[in-house]
Order: C-alpha cells, then structure tokens, then sequence
C-alpha cells in the first residue's frame, strides 16, 4: 500500500490556516454567550438535564430516572458528562451544554490529525473550519442532546478504524481505539452507536475491493469485541433490574419502533426526506456534495489500485452515503439523526477547495455547481419569505409568542441565505486562492450564525422562556410536595425548573383536570394562555403569567358543580394515561 502523501506541500502559503482560524474562533465564540442565557428547548433538552440532576441529587448513576419513574429511552454516558459538569458549574443551562460543546469541538479535534495525515496541514485546518462552520453545528453543536456526543465517537471510531485498515503495522491499536469509541458511542444512544460506523466501515470495504486487509484480520473483531466489553455491563444491569420492560421499552419502542412505525416530521417525502435537510442545515456548501460523490465514485478503480488519495476520498464518501442510506427509511425522520454524516463531508469539502484554489481557473469551474448554490438560495429566501408571510396562521399553534419577532427573524433568515448563495456562487466562479476559501467560509458562516445565533435562540426565548419563568414561579410559591399538572402542553422543562415532578393531563378535558387538581392538595395547574380559559371557567384562579403561559391555582370554595365527577387520583410519580414522560420517554 502506497504511503499517503500530503496534497500540501511544506513551505506552501499560509492562507487556507488564516481564513481557517478565523473561522474557527468565530464559530467557538459565537456558541458560548447563548448557552448561558437561552433557555433548555423542546422536550429533549430539558429532560436530559433534568435526569442528570437527579442522578446529581440521588447518587443513583446506574439507573436513570426522570419524572418519578424510569427513563430507559438513552443510556446514561451523556448524562454522566453532565453529572460531573454540574459539580463543576451547578445545575444551569450552561452546564448543560457544555458536554456537547466539548464534544462538537472533540469531533473538529479528531478529524484535524485524519486530514492532515492524508491531505497535509491546510486540508486539516480548514476541515476543522468547515465542520464549525456548518449551519447544522451552530444550531446543535451546544445542544444539550446525546448527538454531539454520538458524532464525537462514530468520527472517533471511523477515523481509527480506517487508520487500522491503512496501515501496514500497529492496525491492532487503531482498531481497539475504534472498539473503545463504539462501546462509548452504544453507552451514548444504543445500538445506533455501532451500526452505522459498522455500516460504513464495510460499505468502505466493498467499494475499494479491501477485502483481506478489512475482513481477513483480527483487528475489525477485535474491535467489535471491545465494545460490546464496554457496553454491555450496562446493558446487563438494566435487563437484571427491569427485566422484559427494559428490553421491551429501549430495544422495542425506541429503537426499533422508532425506525419502523416512527411519525414523520415535517414534509412527507419518504425516503428522500434527508435530501432538504442537509441541504438546508449544510448550506450553502451541501451542494457541493454531489461533485464529492461522483468524484469519488469515479476514483474507486485508483482506490481499488492503492492510490491513497482515492481511498481517502472514496472512504469519505462511503461514510457520507452509508449515513443517508441508514437513516432514510427511518420512519422518524429528525435532522439530528444525520448529524454523523457532516465531518465528513467537512473532510471532502475541505480537500476540494485546496485542490480547486490550486489547480483551475475559476472559469473553468462549474456553471452548474453555482447556478444551482443561487436557485437553492433564492428558493430558501422565497420560503423564509412566505413563513413570514403566514406566520400569524402557525406561531400560536406553535406555542411562539411576539409575531413580530418571529416575522422578522423570518425574514432576515430569507436574506442571509440568498446572501449566502450569491457569495457562494461569486467565490466559485470568480474567485482564485485564498478568495475561494474566504468566499465559501464567510457564505457558510452566514447561514449558520442566521441560523444558529439568531433564529433558534429566539425561537428558544419565544416558545420556551416563559415556561421556564412560571416553573421557577411554581419551584419557590408551591408547597413542597404539591404537585403541579400540565395541562396543554409538554412536561420536560416545568420538571426540570420548578425540580419536581409534574403530572401531564395528556388528552384530559378541562373538567378532567380540574378534577385531577381538586384530588391532589395544593395542585397547581401551568396552561397556555389560549387554553387557559377552559379553566378559568371551571373556576381555576390565574395567579401568575408569563409570555404566552398561565399558573393557575386551584378552585375556591364553590366551584362550578359541572366538574363533580371523580376522576381517580394519580401521585406526581405516577403520569396518567397519555403521558409521554417516564419509561417510554425519549
């Protein structure tokens, strides 16, 4: 096997390492101050931090709980991090967050020493920058949820493994650092963790013809063998502790169910539902992704023949399609779950640009490439425009609140992104050297701070800070013990603010929860204000609002006596029917 060689000559200009720098800090910087503010999102933000807390306040780190009951949905490595990232900074936002920040800057640091053993110093450091750089980085690079972690470790695994695969001597210590990284990435979310490096490890093998060297050694089994070492003790212990429910809820419904007989998010597009996404969450550089394939579609024969080039790019590229191919029959059809797939691409896009910025003209570039980078970016702007538009028909339905805001974010979103496009398109056709570079980096971070610095963290303050101001209401006016209900509305971040278990009243009716309030002593009720009028109608009092969300107390002495019959009382620790805390929680 011919030794790779650096496409990057020693002593070549500085210039990709500037620009790459810069971006790098910028995107680093531009992270930090938001994860101390902005409040936990959606379900899953909240609820990981709130499981990590209480294993914090417990000292029960073997088997997580959330809500009164057991979370066997994730298993713990993610909320180990945060465990020991709130004895550090206390239970905040920020500690959080950290993890994954840690973890998304770990990614870059794994794929610098990949690309510069292949590609040289410059390739190396604008991978780092590009990976940063991502739109799909700024918005879930910091997000407190298992996939940083899991891309971490799957770019971890693939990384040595292919470094085990290539190298004539010491594979064995590249493979068991592979082995060591699936076991973590299986103790960060199951199964998925060693699937799909497995997947695209072999699909790597297939295309370049590797049989003997990456199936006919030990290394690939002893790595495997490795991880489940690392993996299964866990496992064991919560089969041990729950028996046939942890296997039916963590095997079952959230794995396997979710794959097969998910809910699909957003349009229905089948199997082609990651095509918008990564095109939208990569931008403007995701259109690039169909040169890097065909390139390295085109190479596998020089690949087959020991160029070290085409193997790189042809392992790359095996990682980006097995990643697509896995995940595009899922029936639950969350960007996030493509996360694993964008160091890699980072890896092709930065080894394209330095060898474009050195080899042709920009007029001999392709039409194509740019044509399309100004279509997709006036396609975006014109639907950013339009979301705009019709804003007032879904941002209560939504739970957003200030229209304002939310149409301007709207808007500002649809003109970075035709920005982007057209400074994309400028740098591919026009620009030469160091300005091709510039030009991608700078389109690039564009659509990613709109992204990912302005449009989630409104969308955070808008859906989500008022909730977190009325369970702190409820945490410090609630007597101990008492128990709040949710009416209307998702349980993940009242638990994890007010630091107590919530009952969810799922599908109940107002009078059902009116009744569940009645049966529970000191019970108070966290509404939408758009649904707070059914309550207030059976005689619930307002005692607190904020934003779009009300507190509620429970009813005077002669209450309506429409709501008189019994409904059977449930403890905090016990969520009635349709809730989706607890067990079978994500």
């Amino acid at each position: 096997m011919a030794e790779p060689r650096p496409m990057d000559p020693a002593g070549s200009a500085p210039w990709p390492k500037a620009w790459a720098v810069g971006a790098i800090v910028l995107s680093v910087l531009a992270a930090v101050p938001w994860m101390a503010v902005m409040p936990l999102m959606d379900a899953d933000e909240p609820r990981f931090a709130e499981c990590s807390r209480q294993m914090l306040v417990t000292g029960d780190w073997v088997y997580p709980q959330f809500n009164g009951r057991p979370r066997h949905a994730k298993p713990p490595l993610f909320n180990w991090l945060q465990v020991g990232s709130y004895a550090i900074f206390g239970v905040n936002e920020f500690a959080a967050r950290l993890p994954s920040l840690l973890a998304t800057i770990g990614t870059g640091l794994v794929l610098f020493p990949l690309a510069r053993r292949f590609c040289g110093e410059q390739t190396a450091w604008l991978a780092v920058a590009v990976w940063l750089a991502l739109p799909q980085t700024h918005g879930w690079g910091r997000a407190a949820v298992t996939d940083p972690l899991l891309t971490l470790l799957s770019a971890g695994a693939l990384a040595a493994a292919f470094r085990g695969l290539e190298a004539e001597r010491g594979g064995a210590a590249w493979y068991a650092v592979s082995g060591a990284c699936l076991g973590l990435a299986a103790l960060t979310k199951g199964p998925v963790g060693i699937v799909v490096p497995a997947g695209a490890y072999l699909l790597y093998v297939v295309l370049s013809g590797s049989w003997r060297r990456g199936l006919g050694r030990a290394g690939p089994y002893s790595a495997l063998a490795l991880a489940l070492l690392v993996a299964a003790p866990w496992f064991a212990a919560q089969i041990a502790h729950y028996g046939r429910e942890y296997v039916d809820t963590f095997f079952g419904s959230d794995n396997l169910q979710r794959y097969t007989v998910g809910r699909p998010v957003g349009l229905a597009l089948g199997i082609l539902w990651p095509i918008p996404v990564v095109l939208l969450v990569a931008f403007p550089v995701s259109l690039l992704l169909p040169r890097l394939l065909r390139d390295a579609w085109r190479e596998r024969g020089a690949a087959r023949g020991g160029d070290a080039s085409a193997r790189w790019r042809l392992f790359l590229a095996a990682w980006v399609v097995a990643i697509l191919a896995l995940f595009a029959p899922s029936a639950t059809q969350l960007s996030q779950y493509l996360m694993a797939l964008y160091p890699p691409l980072a890896l092709l896009i930065a080894d394209l640009l330095v060898r474009e910025s050195e080899g042709p003209t920009p007029a001999d570039r392709s039409r194509w490439i740019a044509g399309a980078a100004l279509a997709a970016g006036l396609g975006l702007g014109a639907a950013f425009f339009g979301a705009a538009v019709l804003a007032a028909r879904f941002v209560s339905q939504a739970g957003l609140d200030n229209l304002p805001l939310i149409q301007a974010v709207a808007v500002a979103l649809g003109g970075a992104f035709i920005a982007s496009a057209a400074l994309f398109a400028h740098g591919w056709r026009r620009a030469a050297g160091s300005r091709l570079v510039g030009c991608v980096l700078g389109a690039t971070l564009l659509a990613a701070i709109a992204m990912g610095q302005v449009a989630v963290p409104v969308i955070a303050f808008s859906r989500d800070q008022g909730l977190k101001e009325l369970a702190l209401v409820a945490r410090d006016r609630i007597a101990p013990g008492a128990p709040i209900i949710a009416y209307g509305l998702q349980t993940s971040t009242v638990v994890f603010y007010a630091q107590r278990n919530v009952v969810e009243a799922g599908s109940r009716t107002a009078e059902e929860t009116l009744q569940l309030a009645i049966r529970q002593p000191g019970a108070w009720v966290i509404a939408p204000r758009r649904r707070a009028g059914e309550l207030e109608a059976l005689g619930l009092r307002e005692t607190a609002q904020a934003r779009q969300y009300v507190l509620l107390e429970r009813p005077r002495r002669g209450a309506p006596a429409a709501a008189t019959e019994a409904t059977s009382p449930r403890s905090p620790a016990s969520p009635p029917p349709g809730s989706q805390t607890g067990s079978g929680a994500r």
